[in-house]
């Protein structure tokens, strides 16, 4: 029996990113055979890797500039020739044809590029980000439209994220696919399950303390002064041994971080930063140890760390406009704010409850959000959607 050809896929979006590295990555892992080239849309590359230093593609592409220097300084200008350089190089370099194009992150330029990546390509699957979708304006939301309703699908894991995107760019329900990045950090906290809270705690000389994290990143998004500024009116009410834990390993706000810094020593409240790269047996500790999350950032789609953090039974304060239906089929697993003002009281309350909120089941159903449960799936609708 002849075996069926593998399909031909065509990544854009960012290389310089990590989670579109680990993406593509963990698809060839699955299946060494994949044809995958990746057109990278970030336009100063502080690298062009070759195909032998990212082994999981076949071929890498980059937008080239075609244009004298002089152009791009002119602010106004800039936009127009970046566009012009998009069109130019993915008409000149994208000479293969393709089973299916995946775009990832929607942006303003894909309206000057979409008829040309019809000619090379059967179907187009776009996944949206989250910032592509709630950080935009009316008239971008209006012209993105365009976008969505040509392309065959829209990959979204989360019941909410879908709503919003269906509500925001008006597309048919049947468009939706139920694919995901898939979390990296999951499949480790699934292969560590014999970690214990106190163990980890050691790991990180944290023994004996109580440990609230606060946000998962360094954007002023996560609302860290606001968190900071809600402990330190009830820092007496807390445990004695609470200390505070910052993940900021990224994006790299050095001035944002010493701000952040700064504040947590004038309001005399102990606690960790953690700023630089921390490798997988680090973050599983970080996400182990940790007593009470706090995530009251402004929008995420996704709900990653929230996730990984109800695997490692740890109690979530959640933002009541961060609500996440598909994580609350067996009850509602973290304890909502309704505003930050009152984000206080929820602490507090949240510390003394005793209570098991976190349903066994909802475990089982993060454990398929992994990386790798997520990669089959992706291969799965590769093989069967690329005809």
């Amino acid at each position: 029996m002849t075996e069926k050809p593998k399909p031909k896929i065509l990544i854009i979006g960012n290389l310089e990113d990590n989670h579109l590295k680990k993406f593509t990555n963990n698809l060839k892992k699955n299946d060494s055979k994949l044809c995958m080239d990746v057109f990278s849309t970030n336009y100063l590359s502080k690298k062009n890797y070759s195909s032998k230093e990212i082994p999981f593609c076949n071929n890498i592409y980059y937008i080239t500039r075609h244009f004298s220097k002089f152009v791009y300084k002119i602010s106004v200008l800039k936009f127009f020739f970046y566009m012009l350089d998009m069109r130019f190089s993915i008409k000149t370099q994208l000479q293969n044809r393709y089973d299916i194009v995946n775009i990832h992150y929607v942006s303003f330029l894909f309206l000057f590029v979409k008829s040309y990546l019809f000619k090379i390509t059967n179907k187009i699957i776009i996944s949206p980000w989250g910032s592509d979708v709630y950080r935009i304006n009316a008239i971008q939301a209006y012209l993105y439209r365009t976008i969505y309703n040509t392309a065959d699908y829209i990959a979204t894991s989360s019941i909410r994220f879908r709503r919003d995107v269906q509500h925001k760019f008006l597309v048919p329900d049947a468009k939706f696919v139920n694919l995901g990045f898939g979390s990296e950090i999951i499949d480790l906290i699934s292969d560590a399950s014999d970690l214990t809270k106190e163990q980890a705690k050691l790991s990180l000389g944290l023994s004996n303390r109580y440990v609230i994290g606060c946000g998962y990143n360094a954007s002023p998004f996560q609302n860290h002064k606001m968190i900071i500024n809600s402990i330190s009116k009830i820092k007496e009410f807390l445990p004695e041994n609470f200390i505070l834990l910052f993940q900021m390993t990224y994006p790299k706000y050095r001035e944002y971080i010493s701000e952040i810094e700064n504040l947590l020593q004038q309001e005399k409240l102990p606690y960790i930063i953690y700023s630089e790269y921390l490798d997988g047996d680090k973050v599983v500790n970080i996400k182990k140890c940790t007593d009470l999350f706090i995530h009251i950032q402004k929008t995420d789609a996704f709900s990653g760390s929230v996730q990984e953090a109800l695997l490692c039974n740890t109690k979530v304060i959640n933002g009541s406009w961060l609500r996440y239906p598909d994580l609350e089929t067996y009850g509602i697993p973290y304890y909502i704010v309704e505003s930050i003002d009152k984000l206080d009281d929820i602490i507090i309350s949240s510390i003394n409850d005793r209570r098991e909120i976190i349903p066994i089941q909802l475990k089982f159903e993060i454990e398929k959000k992994g990386l790798n449960y997520q990669s089959k799936k992706w291969l799965d609708f590769f093989n069967d959607y690329s005809m």
